[in-house]
């Protein structure tokens, strides 16, 4: 079971080189798997990345909480709130910077437990998963001052 990954990679890889010219089968959609089977194992570190560049997390903290660290967040880095409201057990915030729009989620789990995704769009087909990445980790850090800053890994 260990080598599955390998073997599909290495799959991946000789369809690639065949297929080099074939415009008809796209290399990202063969790549695909691979990237959702390494992105499961994030969850357990508690940060989990998307191939579409959005970034999801949860929290052992209400949503209340966690809204407020956002909007910390935003503030602190100047990211400007344009739409900040809630429709039931999900909070939406949104926000524009240099370019970017960011958009967060935040879904109730538990009273306790909060979910939250969070994307930084360059335009309707390009993400900046770096900037999403920084943003989610600022809105951690506000959350839990006491722990060390850690580095994504994409």
């Amino acid at each position: 079971m260990r080598g599955h990954p390998i073997r599909i990679a290495v799959a991946v890889a000789l369809v690639a080189t065949l297929l080099h010219g074939c415009a008809a089968i796209p290399l990202a959609m063969l790549a695909a798997p691979l990237l959702d089977v390494g992105g499961g194992v994030l969850v357990k570190t508690g940060t989990e990345y998307t191939a579409s560049g959005t970034a999801r997390r949860t929290f052992n903290l209400p949503v209340e909480q966690v809204h407020a660290a956002v909007l910390e967040t935003f503030h602190r880095t100047q990211v400007a709130v344009t739409r900040d409201e809630a429709s039931g057990t999900r909070q939406h915030i949104a926000g524009k910077l240099d370019g970017r729009n960011v958009h967060v989620e935040l879904l109730v789990l538990t009273p306790v437990l909060t979910s939250m995704e969070m994307v930084v769009k360059r335009n309707i087909f390009a993400s900046d998963k770096a900037t999403a990445s920084e943003l989610l980790a600022q809105a951690e850090q506000i959350l839990f001052p006491d722990r060390p800053a850690v580095v994504a890994t994409f």
